[in-house]
């Protein structure tokens, strides 16, 4: 029971693909990035802090910043080449950029990142960018994500995770295989973007990159290969439907798995079911109906049928009714809602029969679908 629990919350936690990029960590997406900071910043500019000067009372003081590079600037800069900063910042003898407001008329700091040529020059090219279509964007994001800066590199990764799947699918003829090939191969490529690169390659339909990507998922899985579990299967599917979708149902039926590695599955079957569903159909309803069939993921198959309007498998949902596993209420309560939100001839007789043996558990639930936002069928 406490796996059919920890499968609720993970429903409830769940990205939705139509808001950001769905092997992208939530974290990542909520941040900001360069272009967002520099669309917002009155000025930008590339230089080092120098003789910081604490005040009396440990909390003021000053610090100089001279410029070595004006990427972006206004009035209240005019030809200045240093600034004295009111406030003590200690230890920053490293270049940074440093992004400003212009408040009253005087410079104020906002924001900073490590600075360098190479993060100045990425800047002017971001700027460019404005009023570019996403595929544009995205590929040139695309084109500094191996950048030897790693504030570059990460910034532009940063910008897929604020992308949404269909954003990034409309971009996929700016991705470069060979260059995916080489991340996901490479032992120094960032744990959290594996899974992303691997849905990426996938989107390039490249079939000779079918062979890494089942390699990878094949027999004892490294963690690096675990971790981003979701992606290196969307991956196989979108290049290989036939060989990808078996090996999502052969984890999610696998019971030695890890519980982690079968939901993980179940997040590659969502991203099919968000993006791809009228051509993914079919397979999308062989994993669920084998989810309704399994007292650990049953729960987390009804709450997927109901949200997204799937009434295909209806006869599936009302063949637990009466079994061993819909007595755990988490089921049986996940039985209800989807019958309840369905409504097609089979439901109405289950719930008419419900309602005289248990009318209150009806009207319960009836109470909790009101709060939720609920597809219409």
């Amino acid at each position: 029971m406490a796996k059919s629990i920890c499968a609720f919350v993970f429903v409830i936690l769940a990205i939705d693909p139509a808001q950001a990029c769905s092997f992208c960590g939530p974290g990542l997406a909520k941040q900001g990035t360069l272009r967002e900071q520099s669309s917002k910043a009155d000025a930008i500019v590339l230089g080092t802090l120098k003789n910081a000067k604490v005040g009396e009372d440990l909390r003021t003081g000053t610090t100089e910043f001279h410029f070595d590079d004006t990427v972006k600037t206004g009035p209240a800069f005019k030809t200045a080449t240093m600034l004295v900063l009111p406030r003590y910042i200690p230890g920053a003898a490293e270049p940074q950029i440093l992004f400003f407001a212009v408040v009253e008329g005087k410079p104020d700091v906002v924001s900073s990142v490590p600075g360098s040529p190479a993060v100045a020059a990425y800047l002017r090219a971001v700027a460019k960018l404005t009023g570019q279509p996403i595929a544009a964007r995205l590929g040139f994001f695309f084109r500094h994500l191996d950048s030897t800066d790693s504030t570059v590199a990460a910034d532009a990764f940063a910008e897929f995770a604020k992308a949404t799947d269909a954003e990034i699918a409309l971009a996929k003829a700016e991705w470069k295989p060979a260059t995916l090939r080489k991340f996901l191969t490479d032992p120094k490529t960032p744990l959290d973007r594996l899974g992303v690169y691997a849905m990426l390659l996938g989107l390039c339909g490249d079939v000779n990159s079918a062979p890494i990507l089942a390699k990878a998922l094949t027999g004892e899985l490294t963690e690096r290969v675990a971790s981003n579990l979701a992606g290196f299967l969307a991956g196989y599917v979108l290049i290989d439907a036939k060989a990808g979708w078996a090996k999502v149902r052969e984890i999610l039926g696998d019971a030695e798995r890890p519980f982690e590695l079968r939901l993980a599955a179940i997040n590659a079957v969502r991203y099919f079911q968000a993006n791809r569903p009228v051509e993914s159909n079919a397979p999308i309803s062989d994993c669920y109906r084998d989810l309704l069939a399994n007292r650990d993921f049953a729960d987390v198959a009804l709450d997927d049928l109901r949200r997204w309007g799937r009434w295909d498998l209806t006869a599936d949902v009302l063949k637990l009714v009466g079994q061993p596993a819909a007595a755990a209420p988490i089921i049986r309560n996940g039985i209800v809602r989807y019958a309840l939100t369905c409504g097609d001839a089979a439901c109405l007789k289950y719930l008419a029969g419900l309602r005289a043996s248990d009318p209150k558990l009806v009207a319960r639930i009836e109470e909790s679908l009101k709060l939720l936002e609920l597809p219409k069928k």
